[in-house]
Parts: structure tokens; C-alpha cells; sequence
């Protein structure tokens, strides 16, 4: 998953949202359950996929995101709407580039006006890549 929506609060009530939701949401967690690194999940929230587009193609994933909240912007806005809900993002999966000293990663200004009318933020989480070593 190369962006996702993730949106969640300490009262959200996930199953009484996605009683009435068409979205399918590839991760659910509630508050109190175990997190990682031994943590607990301090609000409940979902994950849905907005772009199963390759960590190194950021481009697609903005591409696929902006489609992603113009067709369910009206579900989106039920979803920022929902009581108990106080946290929402699209999240984007971008890999550093090797031996780069510095990095840009731009969004574009149709995704941030859209994202930011729905009232979404944007983050952009950088990974390291994985670089197999070449026998000589």
C-alpha cells in the first residue's frame, strides 16, 4: 500500500461509521488494543487503500489519490464529519533515493486544494530502499 487514508480519534466509533460506509477499510484498530513496539493504541481508527501504486512512484500515487477523493468526496466528508473523529491524513509511501543528500517530494497543488476541502492533511513517510548487493 503505497497511500492510504487513515482517519481515527479517541470516541470514533469505526463499526457504527462503517455501518452505512461503501468503504472497505484495510485495517481497523481500537483504542486500548495493542500497537507496535509494545504501545496501545490510544484512539480507534481504519486504514483505507487509496493507491496500490509502487513505493517509487510517487507521481501514480498522487494521480490515484486525487481520483481516489473525487470519487468519494461526499463519503470522505461523512467520514471528517463523524462524531469522535478528530484525526484524518492521506498518507503517501515514498522511497529515498540512494545517496541522495537531500530530497523533494512536491504535491501537487490539485491534491493539497482537494485533500485540504475535504479537510485531510498530507503526510509523506520516506523509507529506506532495499539495495541488493551485486556479486562482483
Amino acid at each position: 500500500m503505497a497511500c492510504v487514508l487513515r482517519a481515527g480519534g479517541a470516541d470514533f466509533q469505526v463499526e457504527s461509521f462503517l455501518l452505512h460506509s461503501p468503504f472497505k477499510p484495510s485495517h481497523i484498530w481500537q483504542k486500548g488494543s495493542p500497537r507496535n513496539r509494545g504501545r496501545v493504541s490510544t484512539m480507534s481508527g481504519l486504514s483505507l487503500v487509496v493507491s496500490n501504486a509502487a513505493i517509487g512512484d510517487f507521481k501514480r500515487q498522487c494521480e490515484d489519490a486525487i481520483g481516489f477523493l473525487r470519487r468519494n468526496s461526499d463519503e470522505i466528508r461523512r467520514l471528517i464529519a463523524f462524531s469522535g473523529l478528530t484525526e484524518a491524513e492521506l498518507d503517501f509511501a515514498v522511497s529515498l533515493q540512494p545517496s541522495a543528500a537531500s530530497q523533494t517530494d512536491r504535491l501537487p497543488a490539485e491534491l493539497v486544494r482537494i485533500a485540504g476541502g475535504l479537510g485531510l492533511a498530507l503526510t509523506v513517510s520516506h523509507y529506506a530502499r532495499h539495495v541488493e548487493k551485486v556479486p562482483l
